[in-house]
């Protein structure tokens, strides 16, 4: 694994579309970090905002997800935590730059962005093997028609000719160099 050159906090935001391989390649560098002195924090953002607001609620799902990542930082923080791993497809620029402002504010200030591309076969694949029933279809529709816009990531990594682990080596050397 590659030496850290610095002991500042980080994050790494693992965007990318449905079947890119997201969380798969982020339990993956949790594993590698395991064997690792890194006191770091695996966190699904998806988990933060799965939820049903009632129907009078004027915040985003997005807001919400905001709203939560707050105080989950800042409860790993008081644990040593300071290096952090957030898989999430983000769609706009202005929810990237909502979580890296909700991130600074939590003194992080090296927030990468990368997005891990894929193809639309391998995508449909990997979702066949993971979704079921009325959620795979709707994951098979979305797979050409839900895009990020542009300039999200400061990174790209593809994952259709590269295995999870590989992926995740090179994004563990990308993100603590």
């Amino acid at each position: 694994m590659t030496d850290i050159q610095s002991p500042r906090s980080r994050a790494l935001v693992i965007t990318g579309g449905l079947g890119s391989g997201k969380t798969s390649v982020a339990i993956e560098m949790a594993s590698a970090l395991d064997v690792s002195d890194l006191a770091y924090a695996l966190v699904d953002l998806d988990f933060l905002c799965w939820a049903k607001p009632a129907d009078d609620c004027t915040l985003s799902i997005h807001d919400l997800l905001v709203l939560n990542l707050i105080p989950v930082v800042r409860g790993f923080q008081s644990v040593g935590v300071d290096h952090f791993i957030l898989p999430r497809f983000i769609l706009t620029r202005l929810e990237a730059g909502q979580l890296r402002q909700a991130l600074n504010d939590c003194g992080i200030e090296d927030v990468r962005f990368v997005e891990l591309e894929v193809g639309p076969e391998t995508a449909r694949a990997r979702l066949a093997h993971r979704d079921h029933g009325s959620t795979l279809a709707e994951h098979l529709e979305s797979v050409d028609t839900l895009t990020a816009e542009d300039g999200i990531a400061d990174a790209p990594f593809s994952t259709d000719q590269s295995s999870i682990a590989d992926v995740s080596a090179q994004l563990l050397e990308y993100w603590l160099s």
